[in-house]
């Protein structure tokens, strides 16, 4: 069968985003004018996304991969005793990469690999240094990805995103079209509301299957939940490789 390894560690832009920074900024671009909704606890939204325990794992930091027609997102996640050690010893995060693999182009060959094919519809690095991308499956509502770009990245990662500029396609939603930069201001707030209801949604069932290994505030961060921005429920297609959740 060869390697069924999704190929993020070739040839690729990658950071990792350690977990005092990620809080940093989900406290500071989580907020609730950001959000279509006053009613919205956003305060437990931010809390769900910046925990750092999944179930038995410390979640160490987050990780983001830039490839010629693909990103990839998700958690590091390892045993608690060796994440305090490394946190104590002031080093880089350490663990396992667990995340989604998220593929809009045909340049990449996946061989036996599995990935969730998405259209590209929006990446940009603000001036806030945020990567803000938008994604959606046929069907589905679109999701977002948006996560913070060191500086020495910036130009890297400008260059990915040119690169990009073939595969990004107008967004179709609700009866109207999406195209420039004004367009996605205008439906910034919608998009992000619709990842945290689904979150939310998410996060109930998996309690209702395994409470003990998702409550007690232990739920997963947001590399499961794509830089906080939820997935949603498979259609049945292949894109989810055997079903479950589209976890942006």
């Amino acid at each position: 069968m060869g390697n069924c390894a999704f190929p993020r560690e070739s040839g690729t832009s990658k950071w990792t985003i350690k977990n005092g920074e990620w809080k940093e900024f989900v406290e500071r671009t989580y907020k609730a004018e950001n959000v279509d909704n006053d009613k919205v606890d956003m305060e437990e939204v931010r809390k769900n996304m910046t925990c750092v325990r999944k179930g038995p794992w410390a979640i160490t930091g987050h990780q983001i991969f830039l490839g010629q027609d693909f990103v990839c997102f998700g958690q590091l996640l390892c045993d608690p005793r060796n994440a305090k050690k490394f946190e104590e010893e002031g080093k880089e995060p350490i663990g396992k990469f667990e995340g989604r693999d998220y593929i809009f182009g045909n340049k990449t060959s996946l061989g036996c690999a599995s990935a969730t094919h998405v259209k590209l519809h929006y990446a940009k690095v603000d001036e806030s240094r945020t990567l803000r991308m938008v994604l959606s499956q046929r069907g589905m509502p679109p999701r977002t990805i948006n996560v913070p770009v060191p500086a020495n990245k910036q130009e890297e990662v400008r260059g990915y995103l040119n690169c990009w500029q073939e595969f990004i396609t107008p967004l179709e939603y609700n009866g109207q079209r999406y195209e420039s930069d004004a367009d996605f201001r205008r439906l910034w707030g919608t998009i992000i509301l619709c990842d945290i209801m689904v979150m939310a949604c998410c996060i109930g069932m998996l309690m209702m299957m395994d409470p003990g290994m998702f409550g007690g505030g232990d739920m997963g961060g947001a590399g499961e939940y794509g830089a906080g921005d939820a997935g949603e429920m498979g259609d049945g297609g292949g894109d989810f490789g055997g079903g479950g959740f589209m976890l942006f």
